[in-house]
């Protein structure tokens, strides 16, 4: 016969095992989204950098940047589905495991205080019988005490066994829906991350190199080239010019104006 205080120390050292393994879990999970929402905060820069490098870059450079931070964005998003998944579908049921252990360990107590009570009852019935039969009364009060104390501790021990076996089946299914959905959540996320990756490599062979070093050599030579200047003369149109007469002193005759326009003194008779 397997002894009742092994039992119950077999019992109390599993539900307790069990509750500090599954809360390690939990806290692992909860590590690893932390961790997976880090990256994603650090990629959202990234993507923003490349968006702001591209817009000062020529076309083909631009349009490769700004493709790869939406892709880059895109993944993330995928990244923040996953993590909002595995953190209610595969973390958050693992809290109930602290109460669930907790009654555990409430019927275990609860039996081992029947079974206390139940070894009182006996050692008080043999007391009475190692003293004699005279007192046939308290004799059989005291059997009919201690056969109440037993029914309790099959009771107790008849809920516990059956709450064990239930908290054993629920574990174990738990254990592996949690684990299903956090399989199931980063296959997903890896899926359609290879998917955009992919894109992605595809996109940096779709630079025009030529047309950007094209659009760098015309910008260039378009701020080399100064705009003419609109008092700028050629020296053969000056040389012309300083050399044409100017009517505004002379006319055909070699007369000024003010010359041409004086009255002749009158002669005299």
């Amino acid at each position: 016969m397997v002894n009742t205080d092994d039992q119950n120390l077999f019992l109390q050292k599993s539900v307790s095992r069990t509750d500090r393994s599954i809360a390690a879990l939990r806290s692992t999970i909860q590590g690893y989204v932390r961790n997976n929402d880090r990256i994603r905060k650090k990629n959202y820069k990234l993507s923003m950098i490349m968006k702001q490098f591209g817009d000062r870059e020529a076309t083909g450079l631009r349009m490769m940047l700004n493709t790869i931070s939406e892709k880059i964005t895109e993944r993330e998003k995928q990244r923040e589905k996953m993590e909002y998944r595995i953190t209610t579908m595969s973390q958050e049921p693992l809290k109930l495991y602290g109460m669930i252990c907790g009654k555990i360990q409430n019927e275990i107590k609860a039996r081992e205080i029947s079974l206390d009570k139940e070894k009182k009852k006996k050692f008080q019935l043999d007391t009475l019988r190692s003293k004699g039969t005279a007192n046939t009364t308290k004799i059989n009060q005291s059997h009919l005490e201690l056969e109440g104390a037993t029914q309790e501790v099959r009771t107790a021990t008849k809920a516990l066994v059956e709450s064990v076996q239930r908290f054993e089946a629920r574990k174990r299914h738990d254990l592996k829906a949690s684990l299903t959905e956090l399989i199931w959540s980063e296959m997903a996320f890896c899926a359609k991350s290879l998917e955009i990756l992919t894109s992605m490599y595809q996109t940096l062979s779709t630079i025009d190199v030529e047309g950007d070093l094209q659009e760098i050599e015309d910008r260039i030579n378009l701020a080399a080239s100064p705009p003419p200047s609109p008092t700028y003369m050629s020296p053969l149109r000056r040389t012309r010019s300083e050399s044409r007469p100017s009517k505004a002193y002379t006319d055909d005759y070699g007369m000024t104006p003010l010359a041409k326009s004086a009255p002749t003194s009158p002669t005299k008779a």
